[in-house]
């Protein structure tokens, strides 16, 4: 006599559906495969046997659900023979792209540093008073490998005069690449008239209209840069 055959549907409750979709990506299955599977295994826990009643044979149906099957997916990486099967690193977890290479830094020689230096107009000024350190914006010009800007009378004048020790920054770009130069030096006030005329300091324009008549010369001790590419 033909066995009997009993139909048993793997059921999906429609609260779980978001769950079993995860763990049959996780298993590399079909949604459907899996569910059979699943269901096919509570079904001998169940009965503590993998065989069905003597004279009938277990039949296991696709769910029915509304989650499209699209088969299994393919995992980014297999677990490697450390891991075992154990899965340490979830496979599907979106993983942001590695920042673009950002290139070694590169030391300028000083001819490179006055070249960029002749390239630009505006530097920062940093000069101590009884404070500390201070900061102001300035426009300069370079001629014989000095550095030349006009200022009117006030604390950066006052400052200066009692220490003379400064430093002069520049940054920007060149050639797709960012760079930045630093003077280091002794600001001297100019009292020469031809000194003054010859630098061209006195025509130097500048970013606000207050009368400047107060010129100085930046006497290097060391003049340094880089140039980097960066990121963005």
């Amino acid at each position: 006599m033909a066995a009997k055959t009993r139909r048993i549907e793997a059921r999906i409750d429609s609260d779980s559906e978001s769950r079993i979709v995860q763990a049959a990506a996780l298993a590399n299955e079909s949604v459907s495969t899996f569910v059979v599977r699943a269901t096919r295994l509570a079904a001998v826990i169940s009965s503590g046997s993998p065989s069905a009643p003597k004279g009938e044979q277990l039949e296991f149906v696709a769910p029915k659900t509304s989650v499209p099957d699209r088969g299994p997916l393919t995992p980014r990486r297999a677990p490697t023979e450390t891991e075992g099967s154990v899965m340490t690193v979830n496979p599907y977890l979106h993983t942001p792209q590695e920042p673009a290479a950002v290139g070694d830094t590169e030391t300028l020689d000083v001819a490179e540093c006055w070249r960029l230096l002749s390239a630009n107009r505006v530097a920062r000024l940093a000069v101590c008073d009884d404070l500390g350190a201070d900061i102001f914006p300035i426009n300069y010009l370079v001629e014989s490998e000095s550095l030349f800007f006009r200022s009117a009378p006030g604390t950066k004048v006052v400052s200066l005069t009692k220490r003379p020790g400064v430093a002069v920054e520049i940054d920007g770009t060149d050639g797709g690449k960012r760079f930045s130069v630093v003077i280091r030096g002794d600001a001297h006030r100019l009292n020469d008239e031809a000194q003054i005329l010859d630098s061209g300091v006195s025509d130097l324009p500048t970013m606000t209209g207050s009368d400047k008549w107060n010129y100085f010369e930046v006497t290097p001790r060391t003049v340094t840069g880089i140039r980097f590419r960066t990121s963005r």
